[in-house]
């Protein structure tokens, strides 16, 4: 996924958290979730969060479940981080939050600002 795609996506759910009252699937038949995404389709929406369908969750304003692609995300440097942990760091700890403010800020239009 190209990181603009992912910050469209992101930005959408998060959005979309405060109307999020349905649970979603459960974390098994997140496999299930098709590659693409129609942020309009409920269901599509509801699906990207593994949450149980048989409670209601209304806690988005306190604690909230990621978001399908975040979780991708998360998993993907979790496992970058466990394999080897000092190259991972060395390689990402002076780049991460600058390319993330970039996309961020090229995603919304924003001016980049350089604090120094």
């Amino acid at each position: 996924m190209r990181r603009k795609e992912f910050l469209k996506q992101t930005s959408l759910f998060l959005g979309a958290l405060p109307t999020l009252g349905a649970a979603s699937l459960p974390a098994v038949s997140r496999s299930r979730i098709p590659t693409t995404f129609d942020p309009m389709n409920w269901s599509e929406v509801r699906d990207q969060f593994a949450l149980r369908r048989s409670h209601i969750h209304m806690s988005s304003f306190l604690l909230a479940s990621h978001p399908k692609p975040v979780a991708d995300a998360i998993e993907r440097h979790r496992h970058a981080l466990d394999e080897d942990p000092a190259h991972y760091w060395e390689e990402h700890f002076m780049t991460a939050e600058p390319e993330q403010q970039a996309a961020a800020g090229e995603y919304l239009g924003a001016p980049q600002i350089i604090l120094r």
